[in-house]
């Protein structure tokens, strides 16, 4: 095993124990058999080691939208759409429409986890501060 670990191989033993290691283990050395893909693509059969989230997909092109401070169109750019049906043929791009009511749905979202926020921290506060900054004069 990677994490160094020995174990006694006989079938007296079980596998018990090697379960529960590999479960734990800080370095595992396998992946999820159940996850293994196979995609045809021009005749050719490929294997893929993971499942495509397609909402995972969406919540990280939103991001790279709004993070790179791109237009609503990039999503139908020609080139955009080819490269990422190259690095998965699963991928189902949004339209601009669409990628616009996705960044303001998660504005808005954000939005309101702030308003919650600094909603809390003033009514910790008590508003004895605003108390005093009433009493300031100029």
């Amino acid at each position: 095993m990677k994490c160094g670990q020995k174990y006694l191989c006989d079938s007296r033993y079980g596998t018990g124990n090697l379960k529960r290691h590999i479960e734990s283990c800080v370095k595992p050395d396998t992946c999820d058999l159940g996850q293994l893909l196979l995609s045809k693509s021009d005749g050719a059969i490929l294997t893929r080691s993971y499942k495509f989230d397609p909402m995972k997909f969406h919540e990280l092109l939103v991001m790279a939208i709004i993070m790179h401070d791109l237009s609503f169109q990039f999503v139908e750019y020609a080139g955009i759409r080819q490269l990422f049906n190259y690095v998965c043929a699963d991928i189902k791009l949004v339209s601009r429409n669409t990628a616009k009511a996705d960044v303001l749905s998660l504005y808005n979202r954000e939005k309101a986890k702030l308003k919650e926020i600094l909603g809390s921290v003033e009514r910790a506060d008590g508003g004895e501060e605003r108390e005093s900054y009433k009493n300031l004069t100029f």
